[in-house]
């Protein structure tokens, strides 16, 4: 984003993740987390009031009907 930027959003739409999905978004610049979303609800962002350069990180925590979100009989 070009450092004169006032607002930048990063996020996930609804549409995107199935439902009960547990993803956090993570934001960082020059290697510190700055901005985290977390959550099994979609549609999470982060809204930073900065611009520049961003790392931006989607990790899986654990997603319905996949062998990590199952338990065994």
């Amino acid at each position: 984003m070009p450092p004169n930027t006032f607002l930048t959003r990063f996020s996930l739409g609804v549409d995107e993740l199935p439902l009960g999905a547990d993803i956090a978004l993570m934001v960082y610049q020059d290697g510190r987390r700055i901005g985290v979303s977390t959550g099994s609800a979609t549609g999470r962002g982060v809204t930073l009031t900065t611009g520049g350069t961003f790392d931006v990180y989607l990790v899986q925590r654990g997603c319905p009907g996949t062998a990590s979100s199952r338990t065994s009989p």
